[in-house]
């Protein structure tokens, strides 16, 4: 009588699922995009919707894309860093912008709202403004955080460029290194490397 080996039957585990993270900023975070996607690429699916010279209201529909899922899968987190054109474009109501996208994104699982600069000069009361609101609204969802970028970037000798509102070459690595810092603290997203 012929005899057979038992059957060994392997299961492999499927591979881990990066988180997709959507960046939504204007010229601040588009000139970081070298600096985050070299922070962030390795261990998420990033997603950049950074334009230059957009303000919040301009910048709504790409954030309800992504917290649909429109493109794909939906954000996982998203890190929002947009105002600094509301101030230079004297925006009408920056703040019911602000509560408007935060209306959109509220069922992202993690959105992080960052500060715009306050700057030494006539917008400064705007942007103090701009910058309560948003703390307020991160205040208002569990999945909502504000990290300010003011201590984390600005303020660290060397990182504003000449014109004294976007990051240098150092400062954009701050900027990268910031989001990242988001993802693990406030998301409590880890990188998952391919």
């Amino acid at each position: 009588m012929p005899t057979t080996a038992p059957s060994t039957t392997r299961t492999t585990a499927p591979p881990p699922v990066r988180a997709t993270v959507v960046v939504l900023g204007d010229s601040i975070s588009r000139l970081s995009e070298p600096e985050i996607e070299g922070a962030l690429a390795e261990g998420y699916e990033m997603v950049e919707q950074s334009r230059d010279g957009k303000t919040i209201a301009e910048q709504t529909s790409r954030a309800a894309l992504h917290a649909r899922g429109g493109q794909g899968r939906r954000a996982d987190a998203m890190l929002i860093e947009l105002g600094t054109n509301d101030l230079f474009n004297a925006t009408p109501d920056p703040t019911g912008d602000i509560r408007r996208l935060a209306a959109i994104v509220s069922d992202v699982p993690c959105v992080v709202w960052h500060s715009v600069i306050e700057y030494p000069n006539n917008v400064n009361a705007e942007a103090r403004r701009i910058n309560r609101e948003l703390r307020r609204v991160a205040l208002s969802k569990r999945n909502f955080y504000f990290t300010d970028m003011i201590p984390l970037v600005y303020n660290n000798p060397g990182a504003v460029g000449r014109d004294s509102v976007h990051p240098s070459q150092i400062g954009r690595l701050y900027v990268a290194a910031m989001y990242a810092n988001d993802l693990t603290e406030h998301c409590r997203l880890p990188p998952v490397p391919l």
